[in-house]
């Protein structure tokens, strides 16, 4: 064997001991703990596609199963705890809020930040400044069916964090820190009672347009319930008002930038999803502009820039 350049006998012992008692699976696991000291990360995943009681194909969704379990292995990559949950009835969402919550609650070791992160990918839409999230028992309205919170299928945004806004009230008591909480909304926002699609003519959008509509009066005068919890960053596929691609790849547009910056070292979570908003604007022509709002208290990073696991900056 030969060599570019000379290699000293001192140093060719070197090498061969590195070789030969490279890092264990007890030191790597040792490392990703010790990294992880301080804080706690769980996650809910939802993804739902398939809408039976639906009327015509154009509601079942090619994308949301994938974006789903493509998202579940990205956030264990990144040391997250997942409960995640495909094709869920408005039974089984309200019971995976619960979940959540009782997963976050689990007291951690002394001192342990909880990282509370929501990721929906599915049909949606957003009305009085309500987000609703579109579970898989949706079915036509009738005209007996007036209001908007009774409606078959329809799951608020706003019961969730009322579940961690009960949670947090809960911590206080006890003295322990609230959740940080980030929340990535992978639907359509708009009014489903203008059902407009803005995507453009045989685009395939998250939007229920005029699916549910049928007699339906949505409140005008319902304020918000609950306000989002504190220390929260909130993530949106689209503006207010606009739908959201479903996409012709194997992923959703948003689902699809935000899962190829996740694991990029040392980038605030408010820079990362600028990030996914610039590529989403780009990927389709301006027609879908994602929006982000934050109350956080400090920086938030997927993964530090000195090793491949994240936290929230002091």
């Amino acid at each position: 064997m030969s060599f570019k350049y000379p290699i000293t006998t001192s140093l060719l012992c070197l090498l061969l001991a590195s070789c030969a008692t490279g890092p264990t699976s007890t030191t790597v696991g040792e490392a990703v703990r010790d990294a992880f000291q301080g804080e706690s990360r769980i996650a809910l995943v939802i993804g739902n596609a398939n809408y039976p009681q639906l009327p015509e194909e154009k509601y079942q969704l090619k994308n949301p199963l994938r974006d789903a379990k493509a998202m579940k292995e990205a956030l264990e990559d990144l040391h997250f705890t997942v409960l995640s949950y495909e094709n869920l009835t408005k039974a089984g969402m309200t019971e995976a809020f619960l979940q959540f919550r009782d997963k976050l609650k689990a007291t951690p070791p002394s001192g342990t930040k909880r990282i509370a992160l929501f990721y929906y990918s599915g049909h949606g839409a957003e009305y009085n400044g309500n987000n609703w999230l579109l579970a898989t028992d949706a079915v036509n309205s009738s005209a007996e069916q007036k209001t908007d919170e009774n409606l078959p299928g329809m799951v608020p945004l706003a019961s969730l964090f009322a579940e961690i806004n009960g949670l947090n009230e809960e911590l206080k008591r006890d003295q322990q820190s609230p959740t940080q909480n980030i929340f990535v909304l992978d639907n359509c926002r708009n009014n489903p009672t203008l059902a407009r699609n803005d995507a453009g003519e045989g685009v395939v959008t998250r939007s229920i347009g005029e699916a549910l509509l049928k007699g339906v009066e949505w409140a005008d005068d319902r304020q918000t319930l609950y306000d989002a919890p504190r220390n929260s960053f909130l993530a949106y596929a689209t503006a207010r008002g606009k739908v959201a691609r479903d996409g012709e790849g194997t992923n959703s547009p948003y689902t699809q930038a935000l899962l190829a910056r996740m694991s990029d070292p040392g980038v605030p979570i408010d820079q990362l999803f600028q990030e996914v908003i610039d590529e989403v604007k780009q990927q389709t022509g301006q027609t879908q502009q994602p929006w982000k709002e934050s109350s956080l208290g400090g920086d938030f990073y997927f993964a530090r820039s000195s090793s491949p696991i994240g936290g929230f900056g002091n």
